[in-house]
């Protein structure tokens, strides 16, 4: 895989993330939040990811960064672990 091949990393972090492989999806969207910061599905990736990890802190990051970015669904998901804490 190219490091500078957006789609293919990407695509490999969604499928990393629905196997349960959170540390290697974890990997692949900070490399494209390296490439493009202000791709929201990244930081809505990545938070989801830290979330089931149990990292509430840094999804709660991550979810509010891909909100600024205008990701309507992030903003709710922040707000909600918000008062779970």
């Amino acid at each position: 895989l190219q490091p500078s091949n957006f789609p293919a990393l990407n695509n490999r972090a969604v499928s990393y993330r629905s196997m349960g492989k959170y540390d290697e999806a974890i990997s692949d969207y900070t490399a494209e939040i390296r490439m493009n910061p202000n791709y929201s599905g990244a930081w809505n990736g990545r938070g989801s990811c830290y979330r089931a990890k149990g990292d509430v802190k840094n999804a709660i990051a991550d979810y509010r960064k891909a909100a600024s970015l205008g990701d309507k669904d992030a903003a709710k998901i922040a707000a909600d672990l918000e008062k779970e804490k």
